[in-house]
């Protein structure tokens, strides 16, 4: 548990909204609060899953960043906590002094399968916000340098335009997701598909960009009294910036004055595990492979992980 405080904070998302909410409250220093820092992964490394593809200078500024924040005997850090699921909106809510939702757009549905996390996994929010020119993207980590790309939104229909100059863009729908292949880096998205003869075979569509399926009715929109921090209160391509929500929500979080009582004890703490460490170790595998995906399909097959 944080120091006691007379506010406590919780903070739902540890992406780079979450980040930046937290950022915030502690440069309070004239203001005494706690922050208990919630995440449905069981780290909170969404920001250091880029690789190389996002300059080894930035990977190593945000794991400061990171490693700086939770050094602080402010925060508390829980993985593995899904607000809505191991613990009610309303429950949260009435055990803090404020809530910050940082969830990142709640359209984007994660991946369940194997390599998820690997360079080349992207949202379509997140490229319809690098093309706005939004200050939250970071361009050179997602601009699509490929030679195949896969979209698993079959009603998107502006993929076409925001995959522009990619040579071979696919739309698969109907498919058994089995895994991302390619070691760390997405080389190909394997799927289980039922034939005509009604069999089903395992195909690897090969693509070194991969976009998360993006559904606005799967949206779980967190209740409208709790405060929002990001691409979940705010379009992306609208204008505005995670640290300018970040001002306001601090604002508002001064100005609450509901009586904490605190979290029950769930989720996971972070135990060993170092931001600074984890991005020298991703750094260092990614030496021997390069920084940019391969065209060939033969010679990326031959490099794939097959596990």
């Amino acid at each position: 548990m944080p120091a006691p405080a007379e506010r406590l904070v919780a903070v739902i998302g540890a992406g780079p909204a979450g980040l930046a909410v937290v950022e915030a409250l502690l440069a309070r220093a004239n203001s005494a609060l706690a922050v208990e820092w919630l995440e449905r992964s069981p780290r909170p490394d969404a920001m250091l899953r880029h690789g190389p593809a996002s300059g080894a200078e930035v990977l190593r500024g945000v794991a400061r960043r990171l490693a700086a924040v939770l050094a602080d005997p402010r925060v508390r850090f829980r993985g593995n906590v899904s607000v809505g699921t191991d613990l009610s909106w309303d429950e949260v809510r009435d055990r803090c002094t404020a809530v910050v939702a940082a969830t990142g757009a709640p359209a984007d549905r994660a991946l369940r399968i194997p390599g998820a996390d690997a360079v080349g996994v992207g949202t379509l929010t997140y490229l319809r916000a690098a093309r706005a020119g939004s200050a939250d993207t970071y361009t050179p980590a997602i601009d699509p340098v490929v030679d195949a790309a896969v979209a698993l939104e079959p009603t998107a229909a502006d993929v076409t335009d925001l995959l522009a100059g990619v040579p071979r863009v696919e739309l698969l729908a109907g498919v058994e997701l089995v895994g991302i292949v390619g070691r760390n880096r997405a080389r190909a998205i394997r799927v289980a598909e039922r034939g005509p003869d009604g069999r089903l075979r395992i195909r690897d569509h090969r693509a070194q960009l991969v976009l998360r399926p993006h559904d606005p009715r799967a949206a779980d929109a967190p209740p409208a009294d709790v405060l929002r921090a990001g691409w979940v209160g705010r379009d992306p391509v609208v204008g505005g910036s995670h640290r300018e929500d970040a001002g306001a929500v601090v604002e508002a979080v001064i100005a609450a004055t509901t009586p904490a009582t605190g979290l029950p004890e769930l989720g996971t703490g972070l135990g060993a595990w170092d931001p600074i460490t984890e991005v020298e170790t991703l750094l260092a595998r990614f030496a021997v492979e390069g920084t940019r995906p391969l065209a060939d399909y033969d010679a990326l097959l031959a490099d794939a992980d097959d596990d």
